[in-house]
Protein backbone atom coordinates (compact mmCIF):
# COMPACT_ATOMS: atom_id res chain seq x y z
CA UNK A 1 0.00 0.00 0.00
CA UNK A 2 1.38 3.22 -1.03
CA UNK A 3 2.37 5.83 1.89
CA UNK A 4 -1.31 8.33 0.50
CA UNK A 5 -3.07 5.50 1.04
CA UNK A 6 -1.63 4.83 4.85
CA UNK A 7 -2.50 8.36 5.43
CA UNK A 8 -5.53 8.79 4.34
CA UNK A 9 -7.80 7.41 7.20
CA UNK A 10 -5.97 10.88 9.42
CA UNK A 11 -7.56 13.23 6.90
CA UNK A 12 -10.81 14.13 8.35
CA UNK A 13 -13.82 14.02 5.62
CA UNK A 14 -17.65 15.37 6.97
CA UNK A 15 -20.45 15.18 4.89
CA UNK A 16 -22.40 18.59 4.22
CA UNK A 17 -25.15 20.07 2.14
CA UNK A 18 -24.70 22.69 -0.42
CA UNK A 19 -24.10 26.56 0.28
CA UNK A 20 -23.85 29.52 -1.29
CA UNK A 21 -21.55 32.40 -2.61
CA UNK A 22 -21.49 36.03 -1.40
CA UNK A 23 -24.10 37.89 -3.28
CA UNK A 24 -22.04 40.56 -4.84
CA UNK A 25 -19.63 37.94 -5.97
CA UNK A 26 -22.66 35.87 -7.89
CA UNK A 27 -22.23 37.41 -11.35
CA UNK A 28 -18.61 38.20 -11.17
CA UNK A 29 -17.96 34.45 -11.51
CA UNK A 30 -19.78 33.75 -14.79
CA UNK A 31 -17.37 33.57 -17.09
CA UNK A 32 -13.67 34.20 -18.27
CA UNK A 33 -13.61 36.19 -20.83
CA UNK A 34 -11.93 35.44 -24.05
CA UNK A 35 -9.38 38.32 -24.42
CA UNK A 36 -8.53 39.47 -20.75
CA UNK A 37 -7.67 43.69 -20.02
CA UNK A 38 -3.65 43.65 -19.38
CA UNK A 39 -4.50 46.51 -16.89
CA UNK A 40 -6.32 44.39 -14.58
CA UNK A 41 -5.13 41.42 -12.42
CA UNK A 42 -6.03 37.86 -12.98
CA UNK A 43 -7.92 35.35 -10.22
CA UNK A 44 -7.82 31.92 -10.50
CA UNK A 45 -9.53 29.46 -8.25
CA UNK A 46 -9.00 26.11 -8.77
CA UNK A 47 -10.92 23.83 -7.11
CA UNK A 48 -11.58 20.05 -6.46
CA UNK A 49 -13.85 17.95 -4.95
CA UNK A 50 -13.51 14.40 -6.09
CA UNK A 51 -17.28 13.28 -5.35
CA UNK A 52 -18.17 9.80 -5.64
CA UNK A 53 -14.53 8.56 -5.96
CA UNK A 54 -12.59 6.63 -3.54
CA UNK A 55 -8.80 6.34 -2.89
CA UNK A 56 -7.81 3.79 -6.16
CA UNK A 57 -5.42 1.63 -3.54
CA UNK A 58 -8.14 1.36 -1.01
CA UNK A 59 -11.68 1.86 -2.05
CA UNK A 60 -12.81 1.88 1.83
CA UNK A 61 -11.90 5.18 1.93
CA UNK A 62 -13.59 8.26 0.22
CA UNK A 63 -11.45 11.08 -2.10
CA UNK A 64 -14.51 13.51 -1.36
CA UNK A 65 -13.42 16.42 0.00
CA UNK A 66 -17.00 18.03 1.26
CA UNK A 67 -14.95 21.35 2.60
CA UNK A 68 -14.45 21.93 -1.08
CA UNK A 69 -17.94 23.66 -0.64
CA UNK A 70 -16.82 26.17 2.10
CA UNK A 71 -13.26 26.62 0.73
CA UNK A 72 -14.97 28.32 -2.44
CA UNK A 73 -16.61 30.89 -0.38
CA UNK A 74 -14.04 31.49 1.58
CA UNK A 75 -11.03 32.02 -1.21
CA UNK A 76 -13.99 35.08 -2.49
CA UNK A 77 -14.17 36.54 1.08
CA UNK A 78 -10.41 36.78 1.11
CA UNK A 79 -10.62 38.12 -2.68
CA UNK A 80 -13.28 40.95 -1.01
CA UNK A 81 -11.16 42.00 1.87
CA UNK A 82 -7.86 41.87 -0.57
CA UNK A 83 -8.71 42.84 -4.12
CA UNK A 84 -6.24 43.40 -6.36
CA UNK A 85 -5.94 47.31 -6.48
CA UNK A 86 -6.19 47.31 -10.56
CA UNK A 87 -9.44 45.28 -10.56
CA UNK A 88 -9.71 41.90 -11.55
CA UNK A 89 -10.84 39.29 -14.13
CA UNK A 90 -11.81 35.90 -12.02
CA UNK A 91 -12.56 32.57 -13.18
CA UNK A 92 -13.62 29.71 -10.59
CA UNK A 93 -12.64 26.42 -12.02
CA UNK A 94 -14.42 23.80 -10.29
CA UNK A 95 -13.82 20.16 -10.47
CA UNK A 96 -9.96 21.44 -12.35
CA UNK A 97 -8.91 19.23 -15.13
CA UNK A 98 -5.15 19.10 -15.69
CA UNK A 99 -6.18 21.07 -19.23
CA UNK A 100 -8.37 23.25 -17.53
CA UNK A 101 -5.94 24.53 -15.22
CA UNK A 102 -3.07 24.46 -18.45
CA UNK A 103 -5.27 26.34 -20.42
CA UNK A 104 -6.05 28.91 -18.25
CA UNK A 105 -3.19 29.39 -16.20
CA UNK A 106 -1.63 29.83 -19.95
CA UNK A 107 -4.32 32.17 -21.23
CA UNK A 108 -3.77 34.55 -18.14
CA UNK A 109 0.10 34.95 -18.39
CA UNK A 110 -0.28 35.54 -22.00
CA UNK A 111 -2.31 38.32 -20.89
CA UNK A 112 0.53 40.20 -19.24
CA UNK A 113 -1.53 41.17 -15.78
CA UNK A 114 -0.23 43.30 -13.61
CA UNK A 115 -1.24 40.55 -11.11
CA UNK A 116 -2.07 37.30 -10.94
CA UNK A 117 -3.49 35.10 -8.53
CA UNK A 118 -4.03 31.69 -8.43
CA UNK A 119 -5.82 29.28 -5.75
CA UNK A 120 -5.70 25.62 -5.36
CA UNK A 121 -7.46 23.77 -2.97
CA UNK A 122 -7.72 19.62 -3.41
CA UNK A 123 -5.25 16.47 -2.66
CA UNK A 124 -1.80 16.54 -2.67
CA UNK A 125 0.33 13.24 -3.05
CA UNK A 126 3.94 12.93 -1.86
CA UNK A 127 6.68 10.82 -3.21
CA UNK A 128 10.15 10.41 -2.83
CA UNK A 129 11.06 13.79 -4.81
CA UNK A 130 7.87 14.79 -6.38
CA UNK A 131 4.65 16.20 -5.29
CA UNK A 132 1.67 16.02 -7.55
CA UNK A 133 -1.69 18.30 -7.16
CA UNK A 134 -4.72 15.70 -7.90
CA UNK A 135 -6.83 17.04 -10.74
CA UNK A 136 -9.75 15.47 -11.63
CA UNK A 137 -9.15 13.49 -14.40
CA UNK A 138 -8.49 9.52 -13.32
CA UNK A 139 -12.23 9.57 -12.48
CA UNK A 140 -13.47 6.74 -15.58
CA UNK A 141 -10.08 5.34 -15.21
CA UNK A 142 -10.02 5.01 -11.06
CA UNK A 143 -6.30 6.54 -11.25
CA UNK A 144 -5.27 9.33 -9.35
CA UNK A 145 -3.35 11.89 -12.19
CA UNK A 146 -2.72 15.34 -12.10
CA UNK A 147 0.03 17.97 -11.87
CA UNK A 148 3.88 17.78 -10.42
CA UNK A 149 5.51 19.87 -9.02
CA UNK A 150 7.76 20.15 -11.92
CA UNK A 151 4.73 20.70 -14.18
CA UNK A 152 3.28 23.70 -11.86
CA UNK A 153 6.81 25.39 -11.70
CA UNK A 154 6.88 25.09 -15.76
CA UNK A 155 3.73 26.64 -16.12
CA UNK A 156 4.87 29.91 -14.22
CA UNK A 157 8.22 29.92 -15.34
CA UNK A 158 6.76 31.50 -19.14
CA UNK A 159 5.33 34.55 -16.95
CA UNK A 160 7.32 38.01 -16.96
CA UNK A 161 9.12 39.94 -14.68
CA UNK A 162 6.25 42.85 -15.06
CA UNK A 163 3.56 40.30 -13.75
CA UNK A 164 3.30 39.85 -9.67
CA UNK A 165 2.11 36.55 -8.83
CA UNK A 166 0.52 35.22 -5.74
CA UNK A 167 -0.15 31.80 -5.20
CA UNK A 168 -1.81 29.44 -2.55
CA UNK A 169 -2.15 26.62 -2.05
CA UNK A 170 -4.47 24.11 0.31
CA UNK A 171 -3.21 20.72 -0.68
CA UNK A 172 -1.38 18.17 1.31
CA UNK A 173 2.49 18.31 0.97
CA UNK A 174 2.58 21.94 -0.93
CA UNK A 175 4.80 23.07 1.42
CA UNK A 176 7.64 25.29 -1.51
CA UNK A 177 5.88 22.91 -4.37
CA UNK A 178 7.73 25.87 -6.72
CA UNK A 179 11.02 25.64 -5.39
CA UNK A 180 11.76 29.01 -4.66
CA UNK A 181 14.81 30.34 -3.33
CA UNK A 182 13.72 32.14 0.21
CA UNK A 183 11.34 31.12 3.48
CA UNK A 184 10.16 33.15 5.60
CA UNK A 185 11.17 32.23 9.09
CA UNK A 186 9.49 33.34 12.44
CA UNK A 187 11.91 33.71 15.32
CA UNK A 188 10.47 32.16 19.14
CA UNK A 189 11.19 35.73 19.84
CA UNK A 190 8.95 37.66 17.84
CA UNK A 191 11.78 38.37 14.85
CA UNK A 192 11.45 37.39 11.42
CA UNK A 193 13.53 36.89 8.55
CA UNK A 194 13.91 35.26 5.23
CA UNK A 195 16.10 32.24 5.14
CA UNK A 196 17.95 30.51 1.71
CA UNK A 197 15.85 26.78 0.86
CA UNK A 198 17.81 23.84 -0.16
CA UNK A 199 15.68 23.57 -2.86
CA UNK A 200 15.78 24.66 -6.46
CA UNK A 201 12.90 25.38 -9.23
CA UNK A 202 13.04 21.79 -10.58
CA UNK A 203 15.25 23.04 -14.07
CA UNK A 204 13.05 25.97 -14.51
CA UNK A 205 12.81 29.30 -13.48
CA UNK A 206 10.41 31.73 -12.72
CA UNK A 207 11.32 35.13 -13.41
CA UNK A 208 7.78 36.79 -12.07
CA UNK A 209 8.49 37.92 -8.49
CA UNK A 210 6.20 35.40 -6.45
CA UNK A 211 4.55 34.86 -3.20
CA UNK A 212 3.49 31.22 -1.96
CA UNK A 213 1.56 31.07 0.73
CA UNK A 214 1.29 27.06 1.23
CA UNK A 215 -1.09 25.57 4.11
CA UNK A 216 1.76 23.53 5.86
CA UNK A 217 5.61 22.21 5.18
CA UNK A 218 6.47 19.61 2.82
CA UNK A 219 6.02 16.70 4.89
CA UNK A 220 2.45 18.00 6.25
CA UNK A 221 -1.14 17.35 5.40
CA UNK A 222 -3.42 19.78 5.52
CA UNK A 223 -6.80 19.71 6.99
CA UNK A 224 -10.78 20.46 6.98
CA UNK A 225 -13.86 20.15 8.82
CA UNK A 226 -17.20 20.66 8.10
CA UNK A 227 -17.99 23.75 9.43
CA UNK A 228 -14.44 25.40 8.78
CA UNK A 229 -13.73 23.78 5.08
CA UNK A 230 -9.90 23.74 4.38
CA UNK A 231 -8.09 25.44 7.88
CA UNK A 232 -5.54 27.36 5.80
CA UNK A 233 -8.42 29.02 3.38
CA UNK A 234 -10.51 29.43 6.58
CA UNK A 235 -7.87 31.69 8.28
CA UNK A 236 -7.02 33.71 5.09
CA UNK A 237 -11.23 34.79 4.93
CA UNK A 238 -10.49 35.45 9.02
CA UNK A 239 -7.87 37.86 8.13
CA UNK A 240 -8.35 41.86 9.14
CA UNK A 241 -8.76 44.25 5.92
CA UNK A 242 -6.03 45.96 7.98
CA UNK A 243 -2.42 46.54 7.58
CA UNK A 244 -0.41 43.89 8.36
CA UNK A 245 3.38 42.88 7.42
CA UNK A 246 3.85 39.27 6.30
CA UNK A 247 5.35 38.02 9.26
CA UNK A 248 1.78 38.98 10.70
CA UNK A 249 -0.34 37.39 8.18
CA UNK A 250 2.17 34.21 8.64
CA UNK A 251 1.73 34.28 12.65
CA UNK A 252 -2.32 34.85 11.97
CA UNK A 253 -2.34 32.19 9.58
CA UNK A 254 -0.49 29.64 11.69
CA UNK A 255 -2.47 30.36 15.30
CA UNK A 256 -5.51 30.26 13.33
CA UNK A 257 -4.61 26.39 11.90
CA UNK A 258 -3.86 25.77 15.60
CA UNK A 259 -6.99 26.53 16.68
CA UNK A 260 -8.90 24.51 14.00
CA UNK A 261 -6.89 21.92 14.93
CA UNK A 262 -6.98 22.10 19.20
CA UNK A 263 -11.04 21.95 18.29
CA UNK A 264 -10.87 18.67 16.63
CA UNK A 265 -8.94 17.36 18.56
CA UNK A 266 -10.92 17.86 21.68
CA UNK A 267 -14.15 16.33 19.79
CA UNK A 268 -14.48 13.17 21.09
CA UNK A 269 -16.23 12.47 17.53
CA UNK A 270 -13.05 13.31 15.41
CA UNK A 271 -10.14 13.57 18.24
CA UNK A 272 -8.67 9.79 17.15
CA UNK A 273 -8.46 10.90 13.52
CA UNK A 274 -6.78 14.52 14.40
CA UNK A 275 -4.28 12.51 17.20
CA UNK A 276 -0.75 13.75 16.26
CA UNK A 277 -2.39 16.40 13.34
CA UNK A 278 0.28 19.42 12.69
CA UNK A 279 -0.32 21.85 9.99
CA UNK A 280 1.97 24.98 9.51
CA UNK A 281 1.56 27.43 6.84
CA UNK A 282 4.49 28.64 5.73
CA UNK A 283 5.31 31.11 3.11
CA UNK A 284 7.93 31.26 0.48
CA UNK A 285 9.18 33.33 -2.32
CA UNK A 286 11.70 33.83 -4.84
CA UNK A 287 12.58 37.41 -3.45
CA UNK A 288 13.20 39.11 -0.19
CA UNK A 289 10.04 40.94 0.47
CA UNK A 290 10.36 43.52 3.28
CA UNK A 291 9.29 42.21 6.27
CA UNK A 292 8.81 45.76 8.65
CA UNK A 293 6.43 46.68 5.77
CA UNK A 294 2.43 47.25 7.25
CA UNK A 295 1.15 47.58 3.61
CA UNK A 296 3.21 45.01 1.63
CA UNK A 297 -0.36 43.55 0.36
CA UNK A 298 -0.61 46.97 -1.31
CA UNK A 299 2.71 46.68 -2.64
CA UNK A 300 2.29 43.35 -3.66
CA UNK A 301 -1.23 44.92 -5.52
CA UNK A 302 -3.61 43.81 -3.38
CA UNK A 303 -6.03 46.44 -1.41
CA UNK A 304 -8.58 46.63 0.86
CA UNK A 305 -12.37 46.16 0.62
CA UNK A 306 -11.68 46.73 -3.04
CA UNK A 307 -14.78 45.94 -5.33
CA UNK A 308 -14.60 43.26 -7.72
CA UNK A 309 -15.85 42.99 -10.96
CA UNK A 310 -15.45 41.20 -14.17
Amino acid sequence: MSDYIQLVPSILVESRHGGHHPRSLNKSFAGFRDVLDPAQGVALLITNKYEGRNWPDDFKHSMSLEGAVKDSIHIRQFLEKFGPTMGVNAQAIDDASRKNIEDHIGKAIESYPPLLITYFQGHGLYHPGMVIYVTSDGRETETLEGLTAKEMVKMFSKSTPGTKLLTITDFCYSGNVYGLKFVLNLGQDGSASWHKTDECQWGEEIASPMLHIAGSLREEQVYETRNAGGYLTESLANLKAEPMSLPQILLHLRQRVDYHLSIAKENPKYSSKFKGAKQVPQIYSNCMWPLDDPEILSKIGLGKNVPISY
